[in-house]
């Protein structure tokens, strides 16, 4: 009679939230994986570059080789080189996700295609090559900026936390709120 009385460790409470938890941590490997390789997947750092026919060296040309300081700021980017291009721009979040974005569709939903700094210095979109987004003040609503400029000068400052940027990926209309970006660099 006490055999009859036994119940299998699976059909009890205790059992039923152990096999649940199991469950519910496979899936979220599993989700872990999936996001983790589709976000290397569209890192443009893990891709080789493009090489086109204007970019490659004649045969006889010698090849210039430079070493670069990852700490020094990055190269001028000449107005040449932008000419008949639309760009793009990439965003990367503080959630760790990076987004595509036109060039010609990306706009700040108050001030356009502008950084106004709290400082009350205005810097439009066609000068900045990288914007790094810092510390959040929750309580002044305003975010700490770095902005690298495409002539390589680095303007430290803060602006308001409480706009956001809006533009369109291949997938459609996107939008995010300044304090969720990480870092926004305009590939021209």
């Amino acid at each position: 009679m006490a055999e009859a009385d036994k119940q299998n460790f699976w059909t009890t409470i205790p059992g039923i939230l152990t096999g649940l938890a199991a469950v519910l941590t496979a899936a979220s490997g599993f989700w872990l994986a999936v996001h983790n390789r589709a976000a290397e997947a569209s890192d443009p750092a893990n891709h080789a570059p493009i090489v086109t026919a204007d970019s490659r060296p004649a045969p006889d040309a010698p090849v210039a080789t430079t070493a670069t300081n990852p700490l020094s700021p990055p190269a001028p980017v000449p107005a040449t080189a932008n000419a008949g291009k639309q760009g793009s721009v990439t965003l990367r979040s503080r959630a760790g996700d990076t987004t595509q974005l036109s060039l010609k569709s990306f706009k700040h939903n108050m001030t356009e295609d502008t950084i106004q700094l709290t400082s009350g210095q205005t810097i439009a979109f066609e000068k900045i090559h990288q914007l790094d987004y810092l510390t959040v003040d929750g309580d002044a609503h305003t975010i700490g900026l770095k902005l690298t400029l495409t002539d390589g000068r680095v303007v430290d400052g803060t602006i308001a936390s409480n706009y956001a940027y809006k533009g369109e990926s291949d997938l459609g209309p996107f939008t995010i709120f300044v304090q969720d970006v990480k870092q926004i660099v305009f590939n021209r």
